[in-house]
């Protein structure tokens, strides 16, 4: 749907270098990159840490310090902000049920 322009789509900074990491600690530094380099020219709108932002992801992680990691609740933060639908993979952030969350199974 997002590449359709049906949809929007949006990530935060900071979950594009856990994307990163994650991503090469599997395929390697260089393949990351190239997904990196798509990821930017996607219609996928990457939406940079401010203040506002910041405090809200903080005040996420002090409530759900034992669930959530930071990178998890700047994309809480970033979904409450944006009035968005989270779509992940990650049971934990749909359990906090802070914004509605669609869970994708892995195959």
């Amino acid at each position: 749907m997002v590449y359709e322009g049906r949809a929007e789509a949006f990530m935060c900074e900071v979950n594009v270098a856990e994307f990163l990491y994650n991503y090469a600690r599997v395929f390697g530094w260089d393949a990351a990159l190239v997904k990196h380099s798509l990821l930017r020219s996607s219609p996928i709108k990457i939406v940079g840490v401010d203040e506002e932002l910041t405090i809200e992801a903080a005040k996420l992680k002090l409530k759900y310090y034992n669930t959530l990691s930071l990178a998890d609740c700047y994309l809480i933060a970033l979904a409450k902000r944006s009035r968005a639908t989270i779509v992940t993979t990650d049971r934990s952030i749909r359990s906090v049920d802070e914004a509605p969350t669609a869970l994708l199974a892995i195959q």
